[in-house]
């Protein structure tokens, strides 16, 4: 989070309208929501200090606490977070600050001191110590120490900063490794074990610059802003060709242990970082890597309108998963500090769409099918993050509507009789026994700053920034003189519409009354009818979806980065070479035919034309290119009271024939293993799909020289295909990694998947190098000539 005044420069506009509420929830409601909010803290924390201090966390269903698992130091998801390191108390010791209570805060900052120590055999993360309890202690130290914010401590002898300083000194074993990428965990009392893993993600590793330099500033030893710089810089040092990062690293090599790019899970906070230490350090480097990561996550992650953004592998940029994360859900927030207004509110209309139909988040959704691809919500706090940052920028009524529902939720859902707990199922409401953190920390206190206006933070201090935990660190000429050498002039990076402000309340959202507000709870098949009515202009236009559909493909294996990248010249783009350019082909509402969208690094435009200029261009057109039997779709389902027909398409050497119709046969066993029994030639044969992998199940197929797969759950088993073979869905059709067999949906009516690439119907004049869908503006160029003279004519 940041505050105007000392910024003014990066958020112009966003605080100039102050006290200004819209017209859905006015200043009364809002300050009760404000006040509903402030006592379900204290219900959490008054609970935490009661039934668990000095352990680290609440058991809401138990009402006890909780510690590390002494007992199975593998347990990493409760040891990487609980250090024994009274881990709520100083994750949650700012929130008190942020809900101006002296007493509560003085009385916690006397805790720490108490008893607090890092003498402890427990083995943690290195990124959640920095985050939540480096953090936190960073943040106390501040209020505690500095008489200006009205905060201080009677008697305060820099007790906090002491800690800190010891709690660094004993994290920077970590980073000792060739490469300067630490390790991501170490115990805080022996140091990184012998036995330690060597993988970290590049979120973990990278995202500690914030608090490292803030820790060299107030205790004038600069070794920790240079180890947490000398790992940022290292993983960004990393990036593939193109330009994104990988998943996950291994620390002492160097080299990438799972080459994935997104935005979520992690990855999230290495772009967060990268634009928050620019502005709390005033340090130039790390706008460049902010600027050029935005504009490589939008040319390959985001989706075709921008909604969302997807895993891609980090050397080519194709599509490695089709879910997006919970932990997404904070980008949002960033575009916004970013200055990407727009961007940011079609980002968290997403992911609203996704809440309202289930209530939280889930951990994963699947954009594909629609579904859930991983439950749970542990009461993360990114969408009521990015709700904050959004209502700051636009004063917009919609989203105190948005926090409004979300606090609700908490409390008719989530509370128990002594704190909150997790949801282990969002569909069954099962909940865990767990209140993490950072559900005081953050969730509740974006929450209750959305409702309170008149907060200091939004008036009387306002140069200040929230970590990725939402920790409040200031910015002044000490974090701006940190890195000298590397200062510029200040950019003026946003360019806010000042249209976006209300100079006089609303009697509508100007959000809840977009003309894509429909469209995207469509997207996710997901329900807005629980927002006011009243904060949506009647007046408004629902507009229709222009995008009907949308496929990708790719030629050569997904690993591989394009053997030779895509050209434009004014309204035409050149394709030297299919190998290894993605395709992203869409098709419009009332329009047969299928465009390209995007091709390798190029976008093309309603009147852009792409041209295939490979003087082997024909290989592509090949029967054996294509790796086909003589059937290569399934059109239709001819039943009769005797027989069931099949009618199927004849490809042979780029040319279609007439179609053919099979009888149809449907066998009472699925493909995981080999059939016990001879197949009767020229019959069309319908197997189940099993419990094995959808790859077993199709080498089975094709040794049987059985045609055609019918999938009794279409969309969970496309997903158990990505899942557990992501590098195979969109083989390339020079190497296929898995045979052509064809997938039908349940109700036999059209092809679901070819060859594992995902099939439309046919049209019999389609260049079959594109799974016979007519491509409006694609063409061959049938006298190819040298790429040179292309070149050279267009300049």
């Amino acid at each position: 989070m940041l505050f105007l005044g000392f910024t003014k420069w990066i958020l112009a506009s966003l605080w100039l309208f102050q006290g200004i509420l819209g017209y859905g929830i006015d200043a009364n409601e809002a300050l009760g929501l404000r006040n509903l909010t402030r006592e379900l803290f204290y219900h959490g924390y008054s609970n935490y200090l009661d039934l668990a201090f000095p352990l680290d966390e609440l058991a809401p269903l138990s009402c006890k606490g909780l510690g590390p698992d002494f007992k199975d130091s593998h347990n990493l998801g409760v040891n990487d977070v609980r250090g024994n390191y009274l881990l709520t108390l100083i994750d949650t010791i700012d929130t008190l600050v942020v809900l101006n209570d002296t007493e509560g805060f003085h009385e916690a900052v006397r805790k720490v001191i108490q008893h607090l120590t890092f003498e402890t055999d427990t083995k943690v993360q290195l990124f959640e110590a920095t985050i939540r309890i480096l953090g936190g202690l960073l943040s106390g130290h501040v209020f505690a120490s500095d008489p200006q914010y009205g905060f201080q401590l009677p008697g305060y002898n820099n007790e906090l900063l002491t800690l800190a300083t010891e709690l660094g000194e004993r994290l920077l074993i970590a980073f000792r490794t060739p490469t300067k990428i630490p390790f991501a965990r170490i115990n805080l009392m022996k140091g990184v074990s012998s036995k330690e893993t060597n993988e970290s993600c590049s979120a973990g590793a990278s995202s500690l610059v914030l608090e490292f330099s803030m820790l060299s500033i107030l205790s004038g030893n600069p070794e920790f802003r240079k180890a947490a710089e000398n790992a940022f810089f290292a993983i960004w040092n990393r990036r593939s060709s193109i330009g994104l990062l990988g998943n996950s690293i291994d620390v002492m090599s160097g080299n990438w242990i799972y080459p994935v790019s997104g935005i979520g899970a992690g990855i999230d906070s290495f772009y967060e970082y990268a634009f928050k230490s620019y502005i709390l350090l005033d340090d130039i480097r790390f706008l460049q890597v902010w600027e050029e990561s935005l504009s490589n996550i939008r040319q390959y992650m985001s989706s075709t309108e921008d909604y969302y953004y997807q895993n891609v592998y980090a050397s080519s940029g194709t599509t490695a998963t089709y879910w997006v994360d919970s932990l997404g859900a904070y980008f949002p927030g960033l575009l916004v500090l970013a200055g990407e207004l727009e961007s940011a509110k079609k980002s968290h209309l997403y992911y609203f769409s996704i809440y309202m139909k289930y209530g939280q988040i889930p951990e994963r959704f699947n954009f594909h099918t629609k579904t859930i691809e991983l439950q749970g919500y542990p009461l993360r706090p990114e969408f009521a993050e990015s709700t904050y940052y959004l209502y700051r920028a636009t004063k917009d009524p919609f989203y105190l509507e948005v926090g409004k529902i979300i606090l609700k939720n908490i409390e008719k859902n989530l509370r128990t009789s002594c704190g909150f707990a997790s949801l282990d199922n969002l569909q069954t409401g099962v909940r865990s026994d767990r209140m993490e953190s950072f559900f005081l920390s953050e969730t509740l206190k974006y929450l209750y700053l959305l409702f309170d206006e008149s907060n200091i933070f939004h008036s009387k201090f306002q140069d200040f920034l929230f970590t990725t935990e939402g920790h409040l660190l200031p910015i002044n000429t000490l974090t701006h003189k940190a890195v000298n050498s590397y200062k510029r002039q200040h950019p003026g990076t946003c360019l806010l519409n000042p249209d976006e402000n209300y100079a006089e309340p609303s009697f509508f959202s100007k959000i809840a009354s977009r003309e894509d507000f429909d469209y995207v709870f469509e997207m996710v098949e997901s329900s807005h009818q629980h927002v006011v009515d009243g904060i949506i202009d009647p007046n408004g236009i629902c507009a229709r979806p222009r995008v009907a559909d949308v496929v990708e493909i790719l030629y050569g294996n997904v690993l591989l980065p394009p053997f030779k990248s895509t050209e434009r010249s004014m309204n035409q783009i050149y394709v030297p070479t299919l190998i290894g350019n993605r395709i992203r082909l869409i098709k419009y509402i009332d329009n047969e035919y299928y465009r390209i969208f995007k091709i390798g690094n190029q976008r093309a435009g309603d009147n852009d034309t792409v041209y295939l200029t490979d003087p082997n261009y024909a290989m592509f057109m090949s029967l054996q290119t294509l790796h086909t039997p003589t059937v290569s779709a399934h059109l239709v389902s001819v039943n009769t009271k005797e027989e069931a027909y099949s009618e199927f398409l004849h490809v042979h050497e780029g040319t279609f024939e007439e179609p053919l119709q099979l009888p149809l046969a449907f066998l009472n066993t699925s493909l995981c293993n080999k059939l016990p029994f001879s197949l009767t030639p020229g019959v069309a044969y319908i197997a189940p799909t099993g419990d094995c992998s959808w790859l077993q199940q199709a080498k089975n197929a094709q040794k049987a020289g059985l045609l055609l797969l019918l999938d009794q759950d279409p969309r969970t088993n496309k997903t158990k295909l990505m899942q557990e073979s992501p590098s195979s869905y969109f083989f390339g059709l020079i190497k296929p990694y898995v045979p052509p067999t064809i997938h039908l949906d349940s109700n036999q009516s059209f092809v679901l998947q070819w060859g594992n690439i995902t099939v439309q119907k046919v049209q019999k004049d389609a260049p079959c190098y594109f799974q016979n869908s007519l491509i409006e503006n694609f063409y061959v160029c049938e006298t190819c000539f040298d790429e040179r003279d292309y070149l050279i004519n267009r300049n």
